[in-house]
């Protein structure tokens, strides 16, 4: 199963908006991030889940903890696009509020700007 960053809002937190700390009790699934990871390549996992107590729709990006896993993140889907009548407007919900940088190529997440001018050499020549 493919994760698509592009539909996710992370969360930085471990927490939902409604309050449940989330653990790994919550994972209903397994699944290995296609391409590469997040926070330098430290997460590889995720699992889709719902929150229990508001039924939100969640993924949960783990890393490997020796023989377990453990929650890194949470992420929700976006807020999509509204089309009223033929206009297409904005919810001004949308905000991703994590401090990465992506690479526009690959979509290697890299830490710093720094990082990410650094990875930018690989895809030269």
């Amino acid at each position: 199963m493919e994760l698509d960053m592009q539909k996710l809002e992370i969360k930085n937190t471990t927490k939902c908006d409604c309050g449940h700390e989330f653990t790994l009790q919550d994972m209903t699934e397994l699944n290995r991030i296609d391409k590469h990871g997040f926070y330098a390549n430290v997460v590889k996992h995720f699992s889709n889940t719902k929150c229990p107590n508001c039924n939100k729709d969640t993924t949960l990006l783990l890393k490997q903890k020796g023989q377990t896993w453990e929650i890194v993140s949470l992420a929700f889907n976006k807020k999509a696009e509204n089309t009223v009548e033929g206009t297409t407007t904005k919810n001004e919900d949308i905000s991703i509020q994590s401090q990465e940088f992506i690479c526009p190529v690959c979509e290697k997440v890299c830490k710093s700007q720094i990082g990410l001018n650094s990875h930018m050499k690989t895809h030269q020549n």
